[in-house]
């Protein structure tokens, strides 16, 4: 019975699927004010690079639909990897951290640029230039 996560492959310890864990984003997201291509941009690159298939045994003990195959830790810390891709300001990511409290690890950097970033003071939305890497 294989419990590992994809990416790390330590034993998941809290099953929460990535459609599950992705809901709970959306929800942060549609909450900030962040113009809507660049949510579309967040939204397409968790779908491409979190949603993996993989031979776990472990049901989501929220849904009990789908297979856990990423970690909690694996799932938010590739989605900080994008929101900093984004150039997301400090401010929205550090309120990520704490709304999703996965920073267990010590090793785990913790600054991140905020270069790039367009405001439109009027409608306080922000448009954000994206990094050329890839995590």
């Amino acid at each position: 019975m294989k419990t590992n996560c994809f990416f790390c492959s330590r034993e998941i310890t809290n099953p929460i699927c990535s459609k599950c864990n992705f809901g709970h984003l959306l929800l942060w997201v549609n909450e900030k004010p962040i113009d809507f291509a660049d949510r579309m941009k967040i939204i397409k690159k968790i779908k491409k690079n979190l949603f993996v298939e993989g031979d776990n045994s472990l049901d989501c003990i929220i849904c009990h639909n789908n297979e856990v195959v990423v970690c909690t830790f694996c799932f938010f810390r590739k989605v900080e990897n994008i929101l900093d891709g984004l150039n997301i300001p400090d401010e929205m990511i550090s309120d990520f951290r704490l709304s999703f409290n996965f920073n267990i690890y010590s090793d785990y950097p913790q600054s991140f640029k905020s270069e790039g970033i367009e405001e439109n003071s009027k409608n306080k939305i922000y448009h954000y230039k994206e990094h050329k890497e890839e995590f």
